[in-house]
């Protein structure tokens, strides 16, 4: 797996569900479906989220967020 998730999750064996929120671009979303791919072969529960209404990354939901 990848670095710091995978020394957490060996840490604590109790979780059972991870949550992905990565960018909404074509990269985020090859990586989402990878890691997604890879936690559920482990065994894990994935949940997933998405920046809503258009926005590519988290800063932009953050910034459309703000200025309601």
């Amino acid at each position: 797996m990848w670095g710091a998730l995978e020394t957490f999750l060996c840490e604590w064996p109790e979780v059972k569900t991870v949550m992905l929120a990565l960018d909404s671009d074509e990269m985020g979303k090859e990586a989402t479906a990878r890691y997604k791919a890879e936690l559920e072969k482990g065994g894990y529960a994935v949940a997933l989220f998405v920046p809503q209404n258009g926005n590519k990354d988290w800063n932009e939901e953050l910034l459309a967020v703000s200025a309601l």
